[in-house]
Formats: structure tokens, C-alpha cells, sequence
């Protein structure tokens, strides 16, 4: 299997794969984080970037709660990802209030 770019999506993509026991190139012209990703300024946040009340009122309830949970997964993901490969990145959890 292939992956093309080695941002926060390519990087958790290849992981994944790797993990159901595919055999992974991740391909990167740069260096892993070096486009999008890097210019995020590095934030990995637990929140949408939709505000809970407007995907409650666009989705419902039940699909704003899924969409919600999803978005943290990702966060807690990636932290267990920094964590279980020891990857020295300057990682700081940090707590937050988020205040619509």
C-alpha cells in the first residue's frame, strides 16, 4: 500500500494500515509535517471547527455527538501515537476552555 504525504493524515493513514498488517511506503517530498500540517502551527485541538450548536443544528443531535467524538478520537490518537513510538516532537498537553 501507498501513501501519499507524510502530513497528520498521511502519517495516522500509514499507522492504521501498518497496524492491519499491510506492507506501507509513505511517500513525502519533503520532510513528515513539513506542508499543511506544519503551517497548523502544531495545534492539535479537541474541538471542531464547527461550533457543537451549529453541528446540532445542521446534523441532529445523535450525528452532531458521532462528529464530535470523532474529531477527539483523532486528538487521542495522536497523542497515543507520540506516546507508543516515543516521537520527540515538543508535544504539550495543554487544557482548554472552549467558550461559544
Amino acid at each position: 500500500m501507498v501513501v501519499v504525504g507524510g502530513g497528520m493524515a498521511g502519517l495516522m493513514c500509514a499507522e492504521r494500515l501498518k497496524r492491519a498488517g499491510m506492507s506501507v511506503i509513505l511517500l513525502e517530498k519533503d520532510f513528515c509535517g513539513a506542508a499543511a500540517s506544519g503551517k497548523s502551527s502544531g495545534f492539535i485541538t479537541p474541538v471542531s471547527e464547527i461550533d457543537l450548536s451549529i453541528l446540532i443544528k445542521d446534523c441532529g443531535l445523535e450525528k452532531a455527538k458521532k462528529l464530535w467524538s470523532f474529531v477527539n478520537k483523532g486528538g487521542a490518537l495522536i497523542r497515543g501515537n507520540i506516546k507508543n513510538y516515543n516521537i520527540d516532537c515538543n508535544y504539550i498537553a495543554q487544557d482548554s476552555l472552549y467558550i461559544a
